[in-house]
């Protein structure tokens, strides 16, 4: 299976973004690639996975730890999905993005 992903850092961490309208992964399926690929010897090397999805009018981030597991929010993380999206349409700067059950207003500055 070929995965397409983007690495970005912010603050001494690093993720793969996959964008989940080209990706169609499960949870488990999320957590497992994640062990696989975020390894720093034998894989492409992060602390972890955010798998976004549109949802309404924002944007859903699922957070995954390179040990698989799901965590509820990543402050690191949602600096990077808002600076993912804004790469993807320069015209808008401020996204909604929800992580867990909770919705962050962010601006790309």
């Amino acid at each position: 299976m070929k995965i397409t992903f983007a690495k970005y850092h912010a603050l001494a961490n690093d993720f793969l973004v996959i964008e989940a309208g080209r990706n169609r992964l499960t949870r488990s399926r999320c957590g497992c690639l994640a062990r696989m690929i975020c390894h720093r010897r034998t894989g492409v090397g992060a602390d972890g996975i955010l798998y976004c999805s549109r949802k309404n009018s924002g944007f859903r981030v699922d957070v995954y730890n390179a040990d698989g597991s799901w965590a509820e929010k990543s402050g690191n993380g949602l600096r990077i999905a808002a600076l993912h999206r804004y790469l993807q349409d320069r015209r808008q700067r401020r996204f909604e993005i929800e992580m867990d059950k909770e919705t962050h207003l962010t601006r790309v500055i």
